[in-house]
């Protein structure tokens, strides 16, 4: 089996797919499955992905981000907080649209 830098870093579903593509001969659409990602996503990764311990990097950078934001007045706790606030909202109210919707569209349906 050829050897795979990082496997050992991979989640055990991860690594037993990635195993099993490159002992078994396994086919994409199986790797597609058995990670639940598209196939096309992991057919663009291998033609110019780049695998690489990312989460590290930048420390710094974000850390200045973060302190520039402070030092602009920008409190960014509030603004994740207000996000996501917001993003709950929209979704739960878009939710009882399309279940309104259904509801509407079953009273045609069926008859009362």
């Amino acid at each position: 089996m050829p050897r795979v830098f990082g496997i050992d870093r991979l989640a055990p579903d991860q690594r037993a797919a990635v195993e099993l593509v490159l002992r078994q001969g396994r086919s994409y659409p199986e790797l597609s499955e058995m990670l639940g990602m598209p196939e096309e996503t992991i057919r663009a990764f291998q033609d110019h992905g780049k695998a690489a311990l990312t989460l590290e990097q930048g420390i710094d950078e974000a850390e200045k981000v973060f302190a520039d934001l402070a030092q602009a007045g920008i409190d960014y706790d509030d603004v994740t907080e207000t996000l996501e606030r917001e993003g709950v909202e929209k979704f739960a109210d878009s939710f009882a649209e399309l279940l309104e919707g259904i509801r509407a569209k079953s009273g045609e349906l069926v008859p009362a």
